[in-house]
């Protein structure tokens, strides 16, 4: 049985991405053949690889690497898109969304990424090491070594933790009984290694790891005793000691939405029972129709361009593959339009200049341009899925969308975008974050928040002295470097009185964007199908929506951004365009009309000149 699992828990997880790396050959992994998913009756076995005996009152935690890597490359399997966003051959890839590290007693929102996308820090270099990062958005991580960041995953609190393995089951489990709030739980215990379990009821841990201080030793009998206690539930175990595991091949949408979940918020929001999904979804397609993934787990994004590690043709799976031909750009067609009966896009009217400077989700993806830049939350911003009572539309961080602009390809697509928000120091022209836990002990001391400094801050003038105050404690700290505090698009320090805020431009300050593709709009739906005018008008959000900056500091003038701006017009040729639209239907009127004058005096002059020439045509 040792590839039949390599083809179901690895080889189509959608949720999960890697670069491509084929099955070791030393290796001696099995495969069905089949289209029908394996039966997996499997034992357990612990990180050492020994099989587990659930009676056993000393059972260690079972191990996903070892146990699924018996039939699966689980090696390969780590270094795909999901689980590879640390790993040291990282490929930077097309930026998404960051991992947004929020704070509210300090008033942060910093963006981060191991990839080094544009308008975000790499955790390493604030000093946030690997244990540290599972610790803050493992509640969703899917698991893997690549998560700890380079760091030894024997060593520090990892050797009382464990390790958090890669987990098919947050994927593949087919009867929904994986429990994201369970494995969450799991991480903020520090129950790594427990955490699998936990997640599918298959065990029980009595105590925690968050509990042990540092310089606990788990080698000894006495240190390895109050480790978290494993208890099995022996019910799930057949009397050969397998447990089964109903795994699905292909995952379901609801293993990605443990992710890549979106809730609007705010004023306006429409309420959930609503809101309509996107349009392939209400037509019964699944996120892993188009969003494929092979052994490897390397994930296809889905976007134009996009070449797959393993060297396939994935044209098609894009929105242009599967409802347009797609050409390399020489004239050949790579993908035929209309995969698996997609309806082919017409685009009637549409001058072909559209479909070169915009992408089909400009048009086609997000909220209907009168609803533009709406408030949003995320799953791995607002943690959600994890059930909460406290969660409010005002939670930290503030995201809104859609927001059009240019992508580095210079096309244009819709985007979510956030503001950083951090206190920082300032040396040498460059700006370098204090991490939350560093910050919370002067801003606590210098403006007494306790919780929340969003809330706690004030309004005005008041807030504006609370944060002068917070900069001033700060100074008291270094006398080479200059404390800062970042938020809703500027940078901010004191004036030369010590006392006034002052408010320069930084690049650290600008916002952190990500083009979004999710929820499609139907054709009927998209903008520009009511008209030109949807979007070459005086008033048209398109081009004329404005997208202020969101900050913790309040701004009675934020700064802001016209879709003029960001799309890189020219101003005086938009207003001339918008112009000749005005009286275009008008004009178009006149045009018809001139042309059937034209057409009757030409066919009367037509007329009266093959009349002339039967007249003077002799009789027969």
């Amino acid at each position: 049985m040792k590839r039949a699992v390599a083809s179901a828990c690895a080889a189509l997880a959608v949720a999960t991405g890697l670069a491509a790396q084929e099955p070791r050959p030393d290796e001696d992994f099995k495969a069905t053949g089949s289209r029908r998913a394996h039966a997996h009756w499997i034992e357990l076995l612990d990180a050492s690889g020994k099989t587990i005996d659930p009676g056993d009152a000393d059972a260690p935690p079972f191990s996903t690497t070892k146990t699924c890597g018996k039939c699966h490359d689980v090696a390969a399997i780590e270094h795909g898109w999901h689980f590879a966003a640390a790993g040291s051959d990282t490929d930077a890839g097309r930026p998404g969304e960051p991992w947004l590290w929020t704070d509210p007693r300090t008033g942060t929102q910093l963006p981060l990424s191991y990839r080094k996308w544009a308008g975000t820090f790499d955790p390493r270099e604030l000093g946030v090491d690997g244990f540290r990062f599972v610790l803050e958005f493992g509640r969703h991580l899917p698991g893997g070594a690549s998560s700890y960041a380079g760091a030894d995953a024997t060593q520090g609190r990892f050797r009382l933790s464990g390790a958090l393995d890669v987990d098919c089951m947050v994927c593949h489990d087919r009867n929904a009984s994986w429990s994201h709030e369970r494995w969450s739980k799991a991480i903020d215990a520090q129950d790594f290694a427990w955490a699998s379990g936990k997640a599918l009821g298959l065990l029980h841990a009595d105590g925690d790891v968050k509990s042990l201080p540092d310089s606990h030793d788990a080698t000894t009998p006495d240190g390895k005793a109050k480790l978290p206690r494993t208890r099995y539930d022996r019910a799930r175990f057949d009397p050969d000691g397998k447990v089964f595991f109903d795994v699905v091949r292909v995952p379901s949408n609801e293993a990605c939405w443990t992710c890549h979940s979106a809730r609007a918020v705010g004023d306006g929001a429409e309420p959930r029972w609503l809101h309509d999904d996107d349009v392939h979804l209400r037509a019964g397609m699944r996120c892993a129709d188009c969003h494929r993934n092979d052994l490897a787990h390397h994930l296809v994004r889905g976007h134009e361009g996009e070449r797959h590690p393993s060297g396939a043709s994935i044209a098609s799976f894009s929105c242009r593959g599967c409802h347009l031909d797609e050409s390399d750009g020489h004239g050949n067609v790579v993908a035929a339009g209309g995969r698996l009966g997609a309806p082919a896009a017409e685009h009637r009217g549409l001058p072909a200049v559209h479909l070169e400077k915009l992408s089909c989700t400009a048009c086609h993806s997000g909220p209907r341009s009168a609803a533009m830049q709406r408030r949003v939350q995320t799953s791995l911003a607002h943690a959600l899925g994890i059930p909460s009572q406290t969660r409010g539309d005002d939670d930290l961080p503030r995201i809104v969308e859609p927001v059009l602009a240019r992508d580095d390809d210079g096309v244009v697509r819709p985007h979510r975008m956030a503001w950083p928000s951090f206190w920082a120091w300032s040396k040498d022209g460059a700006l370098t974050p204090i991490t939350p836990d560093a910050a919370f002990a002067t801003v606590r001391r210098a403006l007494r928040v306790r919780k929340d400094l969003v809330a706690e801050l004030g309004a005005g003038d008041e807030a504006r002295a609370k944060i002068a105050a917070g900069l001033a404690a700060f100074a008291t700290q270094r006398s080479d470097a200059t404390p800062v505090f970042v938020s809703g698009g500027r940078a901010w320090r004191l004036g030369a009185d010590g006392k006034q805020l002052v408010s320069f431009e930084h690049s650290a300050a600008k916002p952190v964007s990500w083009s979004i593709a999710h929820d499609v709009r139907p054709a009927r739906d998209a903008l520009g199908a009511r008209g030109c005018t949807e979007c070459h008008a005086g008033d048209a959000p398109f081009v004329h929506a404005r997208v202020a900056a969101i900050g913790v500091v309040p701004d009675a003038d934020p700064p802001a951004s016209s879709g003029v701006e960001r799309l890189q017009l020219d101003a005086t040729l938009v207003a001339a365009w918008e112009k000749s639209f005005a009286g275009r239907d008008w004009f178009k009127l006149l045009v018809v009309v001139a042309i059937g004058v034209v057409t009757i005096v030409l066919l009367a002059h037509a007329l009266r000149a093959l009349a002339a020439i039967g007249k003077r045509s002799p009789p027969a």
